[in-house]
């Protein structure tokens, strides 16, 4: 049969990590005799569908009821000061959220699996872009093969096969534990032990180490630290209309077939999206009256309706909604409702390089003064001899259009150039500088077109399209943002240590201008 299981947090009772408002039957205590155990059952919905209605239009003969039904039950078992929950049908929509080991079924997957045992992983980058991405495998793998970065990206379910069978066939791992075992049960207790002992192992160091490089903070005084932080920040911003430094989207891979629309709930008059987006929420929140952070996170939600605005599902705000901090010498993120933090070598490692290069003056140069703000501002004033602005000229590979540069120049310089300090923003100009950089060095194509987009012959015969030297170019990121001196969040700053290091490995010279 197949178990699906989750753990709740040390010294939470049943009644904390149950819904008030659950529809389930019980307790049922105790449950097979089991000292501590509760079990809960019944109907989680009960309603017609939504296309009933559809189909009865276009017939004269009345339909006879239809019902969609969801059975559902929860068994709650005590471990080590804690509980166990098994999870059946749908019953995982009346558990509260934030309440369960976030790391749980992941934990117990790596501790059980080798390293080439991985069949499927979804991971989230734990940058505000908060990209969702799934990876399945014909067979089994090395986490090589699954394009993670294990800087950036943060695991968020992970499926694979057991070494050990008889302790279960298959695993897939998240806030969950999903297994396939052959069990009766009056084995329960013994398997609840089993998992739990599986859970506390530390295996995975030995072959998955780079799981705790992004460990969630777990001491609590820490959290409401950090949360305090966080309310200030989300104030301001709401105060200066400004979503640059937020993100929200939906914490978990949806099926986005079954949703037609999303409202931003709990505070006013409930407005149809496309998806979670924080600059809507911005524009609503404020159209409400709301000048600043009026409420709590609890009171804010994004729920999911179907086309008949049938409600679906409802997220909490705080666990869509995505950020980071840089808090007593150590950076940290939000995502899915947890806080996470930066391995500390790391988090130096990127701050000595960025200190370091600021103070280069063959790879810096800045702050230098000038008189317009953003990107299109500069472009359309730049004026400067043996240089072209190719500003929107693109290079077409597939379907995706990239971009040669913002400005090149006859000293064989791409620069790349973007206003404002977002990480978001300058993340994409750094990624694009590291693609247009990469395909220059491997495709003759592109260099080719590159030449032919160059409208000055004297820039163009500069730069070669036949036996091509990288060391004789040079990679330019032009940075316009105020402030005394050159900063920049830690994302940004992780993004361009990521950038620079794979530019200089491909041989090109590098250089960063800050214009003030």
């Amino acid at each position: 049969m197949k178990l699906t299981t989750r753990l709740g947090k040390k010294g939470l009772t049943i009644k904390q990590l149950l819904k008030t408002n659950h529809s389930f039957k019980g307790p049922i205590s105790p449950w097979n005799g089991i000292p501590g155990s509760e079990l809960y059952y019944g109907q989680s919905y009960d309603g017609t569908p939504s296309w009933r209605d559809f189909l009865q239009t276009g017939s004269e003969q009345p339909l006879e009821d239809l019902k969609n039904q969801g059975a559902a039950a929860l068994l709650f078992l005590p471990i080590d000061g804690r509980m166990m929950i098994y999870i059946f049908g749908y019953g995982l929509g009346s558990l509260v959220e934030g309440k369960t080991e976030w790391d749980y079924g992941i934990k117990v997957v790596l501790n059980s699996i080798n390293a080439n045992g991985i069949r499927s992983l979804d991971s989230k980058t734990i940058d505000r872009r908060a990209k969702n991405k799934r990876i399945q495998l014909a067979t089994q793998g090395t986490i090589g093969e699954f394009e993670l970065d294990i800087v950036k990206d943060l695991v968020s379910q992970i499926a694979g096969v057991s070494v050990d069978t008889t302790f279960a066939k298959g695993l897939v791992g998240s806030e969950s534990l999903m297994l396939t075992v052959d069990m009766e049960a009056t084995s329960i207790v013994k398997k609840t032990k089993q998992i739990y002992n599986v859970y506390n192992e530390v295996k995975y160091k030995t072959t998955f180490n780079w799981i705790d490089f992004v460990s969630p903070v777990k001491d609590k005084t820490l959290i409401d630290e950090l949360n305090a932080e966080l309310q200030v920040a989300l104030d301001n911003a709401i105060k200066a209309n400004d979503s640059s430094n937020f993100l929200l989207s939906y914490p978990e891979i949806i099926e986005a077939m079954n949703i037609d629309h999303i409202c931003y709930g709990g505070f006013g008059p409930e407005i149809e999206s496309d998806y979670p987006d924080f600059e809507k929420f911005l524009v609503e929140y404020l159209a409400a009256g709301h000048t600043g952070l009026s409420h709590t996170f609890d009171q804010l939600s994004i729920d999911q309706y179907d086309g008949e605005d049938t409600y679906k599902k409802s997220y909490g705000f705080y666990r869509c909604l995505s950020t980071e901090l840089e808090y007593k010498l150590n950076y940290y993120v939000l995502t899915n409702g947890n806080w996470f933090r930066l391995e500390k070598t790391y988090y130096d490692e990127v701050t000595k390089f960025f200190e370091a290069l600021i103070n280069n003056s063959t790879d810096f140069t800045g702050p230098t003064k000038v008189y317009v703000y953003g990107e299109t501002a500069y472009l359309e004033s730049f004026s400067q001899p043996d240089h072209e602005i190719m500003d929107q000229v693109f290079f077409m590979s597939g379907q995706k259009k990239i971009e040669f540069a913002d400005i090149v120049s006859g000293s064989c310089e791409m620069i790349h150039v973007k206003g404002g300090g977002s990480g978001n923003q300058l993340g994409h100009m750094f990624n694009q500088g590291f693609v247009s950089a990469s395909l220059m060095l491997n495709d003759i194509n592109y260099r080719k077109e590159f030449k032919r987009a160059i409208k000055m012959s004297s820039i163009s015969s500069k730069f070669k399209t036949k036996d091509f030297l990288p060391s004789e170019v040079t990679v330019v990121y032009r940075i316009i943002k105020s402030g005394k001196k050159p900063s920049l969040s830690f994302f940004a700053k992780i993004a361009l240590y990521d950038a620079y290091k794979k530019i200089r490995g491909m041989g090109y010279n590098f250089r960063l201008d800050w214009l003030n």
